[in-house]
């Protein structure tokens, strides 16, 4: 079991994953990560940030790159345009989920989140007196074996 158990323990390394561990540690908290992939996953997904977003990732600290946009349109297969939006404040920014990633793998480092490779497999209460002496109340079992636990 891990020495120092952590206040919380956030299952998933993907970018909301990552951005409440940030969250986390700059608001004073230890936090433990378990991430079972080495990478970020290259897929088409959140790759257009809205406004808010962008803002929202200023403020953890996250510093990405991105071709600006000020608004939306859908367009349909036929080529007609099914919705329009402008945005009345701030721009999106249109960036690689790959380069997101790196970047939020790089603050919350810089912040000091604890990551383990691996996948949750197990969870289990602890007991009242091992709680009150250790501090952990819940241990979570990796699939090689180890275990960490923590306040949660």
């Amino acid at each position: 079991m891990s020495p120092d158990p952590a206040e919380l323990l956030v299952v998933g390394g993907g970018p909301v994953g990552l951005a409440a561990a940030i969250e986390a540690r700059t608001a004073g908290m230890s936090v433990t990560m378990i991430e079972p992939r080495t990478g970020p996953v290259d897929k088409a997904c959140g790759e257009g940030l809205m406004p808010g977003t962008v803002t929202a990732l200023a403020q953890l600290g996250v510093c990405v790159q991105g071709s600006p946009f000020r608004g939306i349109r859908y367009v349909a297969s036929d080529g007609s345009t099914t919705a329009t939006h402008h945005f009345s404040a701030g721009v999106g920014l249109g960036v690689r989920r790959t380069v997101l990633h790196a970047a939020l793998a790089r603050r919350a480092a810089e912040a000091g989140v604890i990551r383990h490779s691996g996948r949750v497999v197990g969870l289990r209460r602890t007991g009242r007196e091992a709680a009150a002496r250790a501090g952990i109340g819940v241990e979570v079992e990796l699939d090689d074996g180890a275990a960490i636990g923590g306040d949660w």
